[in-house]
């Protein structure tokens, strides 16, 4: 999100911004307010009401290879104290954040 944009500006290119599209969540849970969270999720289904994603059951920093049974990541804003199922947030997928 923050290192590949900032190398490509260095070698001279442009500040691209990952592309996100909106994701329903199929979970519940409570944040802290006040931080801004990447939540790794898994794609569940993508039905014409939208693409439903799950999270990952091991969010800890330490588990980084999580990233590699995931499919990308949902924002959820700094406002957020509690996700309810069927909200709405941005999904940002892995296969286009890393190529």
């Amino acid at each position: 999100m923050i290192v590949k944009p900032y190398l490509e500006f260095l070698c001279g290119s442009d500040i691209i911004s990952p592309r996100s599209i909106k994701a329903i969540v199929n979970f519940e849970m409570k944040k802290k307010t006040k931080r801004l969270e990447w939540l790794r999720v898994c794609i569940d289904k993508e039905k014409s009401s939208g693409l439903y994603v799950n999270k990952f059951p091991k969010q800890g920093s330490g588990m980084i290879s999580s990233i590699a049974f995931s499919d990308g990541i949902i924002e959820i804003p700094e406002h957020v104290g509690k996700i309810n199922k069927g909200d709405k947030f941005d999904f940002y997928l892995f296969d286009q954040m890393f190529n």
